[in-house]
């Protein structure tokens, strides 16, 4: 059997609604925000674009409430966005266990249950650290807790009021049936204890009741025979019997009795969200870059299943209505078209495979090359912003080290590390690897497609243009054909997404228009492979953008050496350079050194290693207003001794808005800063284009 999304049911049961925008400028999108209310049942999803609100509004919210679990996936926003709320943080066993050492590590390794650790251990959960965190009506935690019961009462009912998810909940857990491994459980069970009816089970079979029914007796043995091996030291015994499962089999034969063809389904953390807003439990999801169509298919596999099977007896809670997962979604729709965003060296991707040797994990020849050239930009605009940032990919990312604050691709969600950069560096063009894509789309999906399945074209010219050329090998030989844009060509060379083999398109779009009009639809049709594959990196190429949160900023300076997303595109003004003209930017733009980056060099040089003002005007090169002819150490005296980060801060600002102000004209705009008319001149002669010095 094949999952199906129902379109009848999904929108007359209200699942599926477009998004309320919330507005187009961030005044009225703030505005709106500060009137929410989401304290009522069903789930909704904050999806504003980053930088608008969402954790700020969440966090104020919170502070009204007297009981919520937030969860994320990111440890970042763990620590960091969320430090604020006098909220438990939840930490891990090993993190909070004063006794993880010796067998209680060893048992941990071995897979044992934390609660039968602690039974062996004979703890008092009163006043043991790792249980006592449990014992609060406000937490934080990371999603893995979700699904345990560390989140319920003594009656088994979720203890909190609210549940927050923040961040993309890419998560979930695989239930298997290993026959092999099971029958060496069960024979290490029976060294002490009698599992004959174990022993004779049909694991073929269909054996959900049949587990449900002996699930009490199934842990009675397990747990018994457990501790008989773990008094003996039989350690191997131990890790055998820690390995059977019998909630999990019962959720493997739960997929199994739905559609009974696969030794493996795929459980999206997402459920536990779904079974718990069908509690009535309010729910809030925060997302700048969340997946609709993901979130859709996720919610027609559960419906799908749920018709088939009802979830209520298999996790021991009455569920409401499916019409209780009504989603509300909120978006924003911010233009700021009079802030630039910079496309450099316009017709290079900075694709890894150019830069980076895999085999030999170090720099290719053209890769050293371009190392050279971007840390020399770099260190040009590092004269007039001291704050740089720079996201690349991970390998890439220490060779930037010492050069401004680094992150790496794939690492940027829950990051606020960028975010108060003056100057913002994206080198690359993130790509998932076709495996994790898969792995991923297979598992939402619930198809089992192959990398012998797809194929990724190229571009390349012909007849003078740009164009994609597809080529393939399957069991019928080589196939190759062009797409030139209808004679046009392609005027971007954007990064295209993997497609399948075969005639699949044409395939497609026949399926999917007899689908449609029966009124279920294969999930695989719903939300294509070749979208979801584009999706994946374009998400991550919005997310590092907006790691500087432009819109934040009055002028934000971003530089992209590679692709730029479409939403990115439709937000911000592109200005796109050549290879030549990007050069010509970095060399004309950041001759000069400006204040906040000359004065923080100087006092940072200073404070490390204690120079005389005349040692640091010689190694900076900085010399007086009279063609190189002596250094001005006066000026390097002041800095140290007498400039303010104030009046650094304002005399800075003020030259970065017009370079051709005079110190008449400064004095007049800021009557109060204390800077003498002479230093004002040698910030001026300095901004201006002072190449000589030496950063």
């Amino acid at each position: 059997m094949v999952a199906k999304l129902n379109l009848a049911e999904m929108f007359k049961y209200g699942l599926f609604q477009d998004p309320i925008i919330l507005g187009d400028n961030l005044e009225e999108v703030r505005n709106y925000i500060h009137n929410f209310k989401l304290e009522s049942s069903g789930i909704d999803i904050l999806s504003f674009q980053p930088g608008v609100g969402k954790t700020h509004h969440t966090n104020e919210l919170l502070k009204k409430m007297n009981s919520y679990l937030l969860v994320t996936g990111s440890h970042k926003l763990l620590k960091g966005e969320y430090s604020a709320l006098r909220a438990k943080y939840w930490q891990g066993f090993p993190e909070k266990c004063k006794e993880y050492k010796g067998q209680v590590q060893k048992l941990d390794s071995y897979g044992v249950s934390i609660k039968t650790i602690c039974q062996i251990q004979s703890c008092d959960r009163r006043t043991c650290p790792y249980w006592k965190q449990f014992n609060t009506k406000k937490a934080i935690a990371p999603y893995h807790f979700l699904t345990s019961d560390r989140v319920l009462n003594k009656e088994g009912k979720y203890k909190f009021d609210m549940l927050l998810v923040d961040e993309a909940m890419e998560y979930g857990t695989e239930y298997t049936l290993k026959e092999e491994s099971l029958n060496e459980s069960i024979q290490a069970m029976g060294k002490y204890e009698n599992v004959k009816f174990l022993e004779e089970v049909d694991w073929g079979a269909d054996l959900l009741d049949y587990l449900q029914e002996n699930i009490k007796l199934i842990n009675r043995k397990k747990y018994s025979s457990l501790n008989g091996a773990i008094r003996g030291k039989q350690w191997d015994d131990v890790k055998k019997i820690a390995k059977f499962r019998p909630y999990n089999l019962i959720k493997y034969y739960y997929y199994h009795t739905i559609y009974g063809n696969s030794s493996c389904y795929y459980e999206p953390l997402l459920y536990t969200v779904f079974d718990l807003a069908r509690q009535k439990l309010p729910i809030i999801m925060l997302d700048a870059s969340f997946d609709v169509k993901a979130y859709e298919v996720t919610l027609a596999r559960y419906n799908f299943e749920h018709k088939n099977k009802p979830r209520d007896p298999f996790i021991n809670q009455p569920l409401g209505p499916i019409t209780d997962l009504l989603t509300r979604s909120y978006d924003s729709n911010i233009r700021d078209k009079h802030k630039t965003i910079y496309r450099m060296d316009k017709n290079n991707y900075y694709y890894k495979t150019g830069i980076w040797d895999f085999n030999n994990k170090k720099l290719t020849e053209n890769g050293k090359k371009t190392e050279k050239e971007l840390k020399s930009f770099i260190n040009k605009i590092k004269r007039k912003y001291h704050h740089v940032g720079i996201i690349t990919y991970q390998d890439l990312e220490p060779l930037f080290e010492g050069l401004g604050k680094t992150e790496h691709f794939f690492n940027l969600r829950g990051s606020n590390k960028l975010k108060n950069v003056d100057a913002l560096f994206i080198i690359g063009t993130p790509q998932k690897k076709v495996s994790g894509i898969l792995k991923g789309y297979n598992k939402l999906c619930l198809t089992d497609f192959t990398e012998e399945s797809i194929y990724k074209p190229i571009y390349k010219i012909q007849d003078g243009m740009n164009c994609i050329y597809h080529e393939y090998v399957d069991c019928y030989g080589k196939h190759e054909h062009w797409d030139c844009n209808s004679g046009d060509g392609y005027r971007e060379k954007k990064p295209v997404s993997y497609r399948f083999k075969g005639d699949y398109e044409d395939w497609y779009h026949e399926e999917l228009r007899k689908q449609r009009e029966a009124g279920e639809i294969d999930l695989e049709l719903w939300y294509k492979f070749s979208e979801y594959a584009q999706n994946q990196d374009e998400s991550e190429k919005y997310q590092a953008i907006h790691r500087a949160r432009p819109f934040l900023k009055d002028n934000p300076i971003i530089y992209v050496f590679g692709d730029i997303p479409e939403k990115i595109k439709q937000e911000f003004t592109i200005v796109s350079y050549d290879k030549d003209n990007t050069r010509i930017h970095f060399s004309r733009d950041y001759r000069g050194v400006y204040p906040l980056a000359l004065g923080v060099a100087i006092s940072e040089y200073y404070y490390n290693t204690g120079s005389t003002s005349a040692e640091i005007a010689k190694e900076f090169r900085l010399y007086k207003r009279d063609n190189k002819k002596s250094y001005n150490t006066p000026f390097i005296t002041k800095i140290i001794k007498e400039i303010t980060p104030h009046n650094l801060r304002t005399i800075d600002k003020l030259l970065k808005e017009d370079i051709s102000l005079t110190p008449a004209a400064i004095k007049r705009r800021h009557p109060n800063i204390n800077i003498d008319r002479e230093m004002i001149e040698d910030f001026i002669f300095y901004a201006k284009g002072a190449a000589f010095i030496r950063m």
